[in-house]
């Protein structure tokens, strides 16, 4: 059977709740839909942010500030950069390479939604210590360490 020329198509499943919303607020909006979509469900780190450089890793781990949880250790240091850069140390000790990567990814799922608040000169290393289901709240308490501590140095550099 046909209707206008066109063969039946095969259903689809639904779109979840979610995407429906997603969809309404494209349409408000007339926004691009991948960069809304990406915003909204999956929120990524930037190639930006991201820190690659090896020298970048041995200046911040050797001259940076630490902050530690039992998970994790974070290196901070303010650098001469026009956006935040975060970099990831996930040790062998840690598990397999699979293993590794996915805590990688997690992290940099964790970070994505603190690289607005983070100052734009300040480059972060994060060493992994143990494998984690979930690091959000460790993330979460490590970050506003090392906002405190130089959100403190700036206000004393204005002085």
């Amino acid at each position: 059977m046909s209707v206008n020329g066109l063969k039946n198509m095969v259903s689809v499943p639904a779109w979840p709740h979610v995407a429906d919303e997603v969809f309404y607020q494209l349409a408000a909006q007339k926004a691009e839909p991948k960069s809304l979509l990406n915003k909204i469900i999956s929120p990524v780190l930037p190639k930006p942010n991201r820190l690659r450089a090896g020298s970048d890793f041995n200046l911040i781990t050797k001259t940076g500030a630490r902050f530690s949880s039992p998970n994790l250790v974070l290196y901070a240091n303010l650098a001469k950069t026009d956006q935040p850069k975060i970099g990831f140390i996930v040790n062998r000790s840690v598990g397999g390479s699979v293993t590794r990567h996915l805590v990688t990814r997690k992290l940099r799922h964790n970070f994505a939604s603190h690289i607005q608040s983070l100052p734009n000169n300040l480059m972060i290393v994060v060493r992994v210590l143990k494998s984690q289901n979930d690091y959000s709240i460790e993330v979460n308490q490590l970050i506003e360490k090392a906002l405190l501590k130089f959100s403190n140095q700036n206000n004393k550099a204005d002085l």
